[in-house]
């Protein structure tokens, strides 16, 4: 059992090849090529849902305008069409609060 286990381990090291890793860099998709701080992480986020969040708004408000035009006096369809309204405004009334509170939360606590 000795010597099969000693063979074993011999040939296992006689042909064992050296292994030589790379590096792989990895690129932060939120900040390449710049410092990584929550400052600009946050900021980069709240532009982007700005950015997404400004057609959306637009479609939402003309979808509520279109509901309410043809909502033809129905109380239903007008009480829809304020409830979207309402939410839209609420979605970029979050958006733009977070960014605000931010600016204030930054100034009084400093760099």
């Amino acid at each position: 059992m000795m010597v099969r286990t000693a063979t074993l381990l011999t040939s296992v090291l006689a042909f064992a090849s050296p292994v030589h890793a790379q590096t792989v860099t990895i690129i932060n998709p939120l900040c390449p090529g710049s410092t990584c701080t929550f400052d600009v992480i946050f900021d980069r986020l709240t532009n982007y849902a700005l950015l997404v969040l400004g057609p959306i708004a637009v479609i939402i408000i003309l979808w509520v305008g279109f509901t309410y035009m043809t909502s033809g006096g129905s109380p239903e369809r007008i009480k829809q069409a304020h409830r979207a309204l309402l939410w839209a405004i609420v979605g970029i009334a979050i958006v733009l609060l977070a960014k605000g509170i931010y600016a204030i939360i930054k100034t009084v606590l400093g760099p």
